[in-house]
């Protein structure tokens, strides 16, 4: 099970942001959350005696090391200029049986009193979904944002095993052979999320799937080990839904 929260601001004055809007929230987040579940918050999750029962580090899959259960919508190129009144989406995922820190968002939210940063903000509106294992087929997916250096049915198959192990995450989903057509080597910038600096280095490109079904909820969250930073987007083309499982 993957819950979708939705937190919907709006910027009664406008609001000029000059880093990636997502990912700066998402730092917020991470922090308070910590504040809440870490044993030690001033020392580093490799050095800590108490990492191994700490909910921070089980939910950031062991201080990003592996995939993160809670995670953000992340668009490195999205907007951050806003004008009065305009709204700004927030969407949160929580894996498995990370569900039970998702009321957490609203908050988070509520803790930041009006303000991101000097920007005065209304909290709108707040929705939450289900994201349901619906399966899609189509000829061919093209991946628009950075993916590890493996296989692409390797990365989609070490993403949802990440889950079922690190967040009880269940799917009958097994991904079949994928033929790369066009692959080309990118790398995105450093990024620090608490302790930890990530640089992804990988790819993007274009691959045949034709009699390979994926899961529709893949769609949304990205796949690959960075999908937490935007990485892993992507688009089947000639899709057909299949149904659910």
């Amino acid at each position: 099970m993957i819950v979708k929260c939705d937190l919907i601001v709006e910027f009664p004055l406008g609001a000029e942001f000059y880093r990636t809007l997502d990912i700066e929230v998402y730092k917020k987040f991470l922090r308070f959350l910590k504040s809440l579940t870490c044993f030690s918050i001033e020392e580093k999750c490799s050095f800590c005696t108490q990492r191994e029962n700490c909910r921070y580090y089980q939910f950031t899959g062991n201080n990003f090391t592996k995939c993160p259960g809670i995670f953000m919508k992340v668009d490195r190129f999205g907007k951050n200029y806003f004008l009065p009144k305009e709204k700004k989406i927030f969407t949160f995922y929580f894996i498995g049986n990370c569900e039970k820190y998702s009321d957490f968002t609203e908050v988070f939210f509520h803790s930041l009193e009006n303000k991101l940063w000097e920007h005065p903000f209304y909290l709108k509106e707040i929705r939450k979904e289900r994201l349901e294992e619906t399966l899609m087929k189509g000829n061919k997916i093209e991946i628009d944002t950075v993916v590890e250096n493996k296989p692409l049915d390797q990365i989609i198959q070490d993403l949802l095993n990440d889950y079922q192990t690190q967040y009880n995450f269940q799917s009958n989903f097994s991904c079949g052979k994928i033929s790369s057509m066009r692959e080309i080597k990118i790398q995105e910038d450093v990024c620090f999320l608490g302790t930890r600096k990530i640089r992804p280095i990988g790819k993007i490109g274009t691959y045949s799937i034709k009699n390979i079904e994926l899961p529709k909820f893949l769609l949304e969250i990205g796949i690959g080990q960075w999908n937490y930073l935007g990485g892993g987007k992507f688009a089947i083309k000639n899709t057909i839904d299949k149904g659910s499982n």
